[in-house]
């Protein structure tokens, strides 16, 4: 049984900061991963390993560089894993592109902050399109091998993203650049937000145990299968 022996206040720790994407790759980790995610936060720095393939897609989408320009900015990337995966979703992502008349928008951003304060999501989408009609779609970019994008995790996603940036012309989606599958407000449910409050309760305890000296890694297991949700019944 999970036992707290000394609870740290929430003055005495750094806020954890990530980004939604970020949060959703947490939420679908088991719970040693979870735990191993999230400690790579305890120390400055880090590497976005997605950085420069979000920066070329928006050059594209914006019409600041053309497909030959980003391929040669992707040719200077030195890991071979990061240069081949954006050279495919910059590929994907431009003949997708090139098939749709899109006119770019602004931008809308929006901020999750727990009460205690140790929770910091930022929702801030790559990519914003309007219609003529005035709908304007925003969207997350995804291309992650692992975990895929169910429509379970992008639901929280969406729902994240209309809990942050209301407005009642927004569309809101997720494209998995793998898949070339757009995620949006079909994969939210009934049970979405619950799933999604339960989670972020769940990755503030999870940093909260990690500031605790006095618990095992075992201890930090126990209580995040304590929190978990059971989740969706199968297809």
């Amino acid at each position: 049984m999970y036992k707290t022996v000394f609870v740290p206040k929430a003055s005495e720790m750094d806020p954890l900061k990530i980004t939604l994407p970020t949060f959703l790759k947490v939420c679908a980790r088991s719970s040693r991963g979870m735990l191993s995610d999230l400690r790579t936060f305890m120390a400055p720095g880090g590497y976005d390993f997605y950085k420069v393939m979000k920066r070329l897609v928006a050059g594209i989408a914006n019409g600041d560089m053309t497909i030959e320009q980003a391929q040669a900015e992707v040719a200077k990337i030195i890991q071979k894993p990061e240069r081949e995966n954006t050279l495919d979703a910059i590929n994907r992502f431009h003949d997708w592109f090139l098939k749709r008349n899109l006119k770019r928008a602004t931008l809308p951003k929006g901020t999750f902050k727990s009460k205690s304060g140790l929770l910091i999501v930022r929702v801030e989408p790559e990519l914003a399109f309007i219609d003529d009609e005035g709908i304007v779609s925003i969207l997350y970019l995804w291309n992650l091998k692992k975990p895929d994008l169910k429509n379970d995790l992008a639901g929280e996603g969406v729902q994240m993203m209309i809990n942050t940036m209301p407005g009642a012309h927004f569309e809101y989606g997720i494209f998995d650049l793998r898949t070339m599958k757009i995620h949006g407000t079909e994969t939210v449910s009934a049970n979405t937000n619950l799933h999604l409050q339960n989670d972020l309760h769940l990755v503030e305890e999870v940093w909260r145990d990690l500031h605790n000296p006095t618990l095992s890694v075992e201890d930090r297991i126990e209580h995040i299968k304590s929190l978990k949700l059971p989740g969706p019944p199968p297809a």
